[in-house]
């Protein structure tokens, strides 16, 4: 592997102790939030509780922050910004946010925090979970067992259909942990992509939201990745294969090497590649700055690739009734991209506000094809790499 200079090391010990790197405390005091809400008392999609209740929350407290920009511990001790209980001990708290009118680039500030193991006023688990850290912790759990990477989709499902935290009750701890960090950073993307879609014409006392924003649509790219971990934690060593820079590979360039999407020959072919790993959809983008800003989205291209890939085949070479009866629910073709589907559906101001049933049978329908993707991941792979 080619050695990496003094000069870009520094840069590495920059980048490793900024927002893009998690921070995963221990045993750590939480404040008394006097803005909480607890998601079992409402019921209804996500969105709904996001644009009537959180934006509006999180927007308003932007006028309590004290103390250093930074200071995310500092802030959850003393109990400022949102807090969202999802169950007895698992909470989200979202410090630090700018209002969606201050002028300062409001979708990159704040963080969002997953807390898991309450306990006489400190939590067990307290993670400023990052892209990387949320992707590996996800890769993990997908690698164990089946029954437990099925309930924790169930569990984030009916929390997206209906606020619906029952399931998210019954995982063990190493799940939760995992869902308590999907949570925080869906609520975060979420918020930054309602800034995008807030009244630009409103003053900062008018805070109310008609719609999503057309762009920082980053909620959407984090579920996708979420729902693909199913597939990609089912395949074996030997056809551990994704979407990379365009091509199905089963080897990438490593974060460090600053070399996504950077066509550099020299530097290229000089550098050693890896095996592909989960987080490799969380990726730098490429400027003058490389590394630059970091995050799913910057790989949309490639997920959604992958993602039409394994519905295909699973659709037409499998003849899956799993794809037949999601496409049903979600009223729309067999052919495409289910997981896109998915995350469009629970990321558009058109679905409805409830769903029937709490939305059982789009959730079980969802779950029903993702863990088939994940059963079948080799045979899916196989037949996509003879194709190459």
């Amino acid at each position: 592997m080619k050695k990496t200079n003094v000069l870009f090391a520094l840069l590495l010990t920059t980048l490793y102790s900024s927002p893009a790197f998690a921070r995963v405390y221990r045993d750590k005091p939480v404040g008394h939030y006097a803005t909480s809400y607890d998601l079992r008392d409402y019921n209804g999609t996500f969105l709904s509780f996001m644009k009537e209740e959180i934006y509006p929350a999180i927007a308003q407290e932007a006028f309590n922050i004290s103390g250093s920009s930074r200071d995310f511990l500092g802030a959850i001790e003393r109990g400022e910004g949102v807090e969202i209980r999802l169950t007895d001990d698992v909470s989200t708290v979202h410090v630090k946010y700018k209002n969606p009118h201050d002028s300062d680039n409001p979708e990159r500030s704040g963080r969002s925090f997953g807390l898991v193991g309450h306990e006489s006023g400190t939590y067990h688990y307290v993670a400023d979970a990052s892209y990387s850290h949320f992707l590996k912790s996800l890769e993990k759990l997908s690698f164990g067992s089946d029954k437990e990477l099925e309930d924790f989709y169930r569990a984030i499902l009916y929390v997206l259909a209906d606020c619906n935290t029952k399931y998210m009750s019954a995982l063990g701890l190493e799940a939760k942990k995992v869902a308590a960090d999907f949570v925080a950073v869906y609520v975060a993307e979420q918020y930054r992509h309602l800034i995008n879609g807030r009244d630009r014409d409103g003053d900062e006392e008018d805070l109310g939201i008609v719609s999503l924003g057309r762009g920082h649509n980053w909620d959407d790219a984090h579920l996708q990745v979420t729902l693909l971990a199913a597939f990609h934690g089912g395949q074996s060593k030997e056809y551990r294969y994704m979407v990379y820079e365009g091509e199905l590979t089963n080897s990438v360039f490593d974060q460090n090497t600053c070399l996504y999407r950077r066509f550099d020959e020299s530097e290229r072919n000089s550098t050693e590649k890896r095996s592909i790993q989960l987080y490799d959809y969380w990726q730098f983008s490429y400027r003058s700055d490389c590394p630059g800003r970091s995050g799913v989205n910057i790989t949309r291209s490639e997920f959604q690739e992958m993602g039409k890939l394994m519905t295909d085949t699973l659709g037409s070479t499998f003849e899956s009734d799993t794809v037949v009866n999601l496409a049903r629910e979600l009223e729309v073709r067999t052919s495409g991209n289910l997981i896109k589907e998915i995350a469009e559906f629970f990321v558009n101001d058109t679905a409805p506000e409830k769903l029937p049933n709490g939305g059982k049978k789009l959730v079980e329908a969802i779950v029903d094809f993702i863990m088939e993707s994940h059963r079948f991941a080799d045979d899916i792979t196989r037949e996509l790499v003879i194709e190459e």
